[in-house]
């Protein structure tokens, strides 16, 4: 699984009592529906080797996936977010994102 346990414990706490359900699926769908296009905009930018749009779409991405406790992608995302912040090779392209977000697919709609 790639979900950080910390993070989901943290989220129950934020959940309204008795509305678990509607909290967590309203957190995966916003994810399932925000998450595909910054990856593809952190994709072209990794393309084009634009380091400002990496680092922008980067910190996106990492934000929702830390929020989530979405570990794999997240750490994908902050390594690029470094990389573009410091000057460092930007490696990375869509299928190496689509894989993490692949799995964090399969794990969200398993704890969701």
């Amino acid at each position: 699984m790639s979900l950080d346990k910390d993070a989901w414990v943290r989220l129950q706490e934020m959940a309204p009592e008795g509305e678990e359900a509607d909290f967590f699926g309203g957190l995966i769908g916003l994810f399932f529906e925000t998450a595909p296009p910054i990856i593809a905009e952190l994709a072209a930018a990794l393309k084009a080797q634009d380091a400002a749009r990496v680092q922008n779409h980067a910190h996106r991405l990492k934000g929702m996936c830390q929020g989530l406790g979405v570990v794999e992608l997240g750490a994908i995302a902050q390594r690029l977010e470094t990389a573009a912040r410091t000057g460092g090779a930007l490696r990375g392209d869509q299928a190496e994102l689509g894989a993490a977000y692949a799995l964090a697919t399969e794990d969200l709609k398993k704890a969701g």
